[in-house]
């Protein structure tokens, strides 16, 4: 089967239920089919990925002068953007998924946005950023690591927030419960206080 053609520049991104992810450009290899979740950035509103993907689930997302399309399969999509639970973050969930221990959350933080500061006793988090930029942070609050473009693992018991500057970013977040129980319950969330607000003020 051909490859189909998508546009000519964006950037193609795919989440396969046996933890592999694939940041792809300029087409969707037809072997993706049984991904997760796929996603594209490019600047048309039209979605792309709806021959490529026959039965998956369609949504687009604002995203700056672009739009970040996304097909996915076992995923509940939520009609309206989910504030986070966690205390003082901003960011917002798009859709979720959860097989046992194992859970995903579509996370979108927009510009000038923090998550909380926070860990989990017994949960693992890896995050893979799908599109735009952010910058993490762990035991200090003006310290952060560059995080574009890459994912990472937070264990448990590892402090973390994210923050974003002038751009948004859009993350999935894969959530393993090792105390078994569900994944992405609140019921092991340990958080502190920042010192000073966000975006910084003078």
């Amino acid at each position: 089967m051909d490859k189909p053609k998508l546009f000519g520049n964006e950037d193609v991104c795919a989440f396969f239920p046996d933890g592999r992810f694939g940041r792809f450009r300029s087409f969707v290899d037809s072997r993706l089919r049984q991904a997760t979740l796929v996603s594209v950035l490019c600047t048309s509103e039209q979605n792309p990925l709806g021959e490529c993907f026959p039965g998956f689930q369609l949504i687009q997302v604002p995203f700056g002068k672009a739009w970040v399309h996304l097909a996915l399969r076992g995923f509940t999509v939520f009609e309206e953007s989910r504030h986070a639970r966690s205390a003082g973050s901003g960011a917002v969930y798009l859709a979720q998924s959860e097989d046992g221990t194992l859970g995903w959350l579509l996370q979108l933080i927009r510009p000038w946005v923090r998550t909380s500061w926070h860990y989990h006793t017994g949960k693992t988090e890896q995050f893979y950023n799908l599109a735009g930029a952010c910058a993490r942070g762990q035991e200090e609050e003006d310290r952060v690591d560059d995080t574009t473009g890459c994912s990472f693992v937070m264990l448990p018991e590892q402090w973390h927030f994210l923050q974003t500057t002038g751009s948004p970013a859009l993350n999935l977040l894969a959530i393993t419960n090792h105390n078994g129980g569900d994944p992405l319950s609140m019921d092991d969330y340990v958080y502190r206080d920042f010192s000073r607000p966000y975006p910084p003020t003078t």
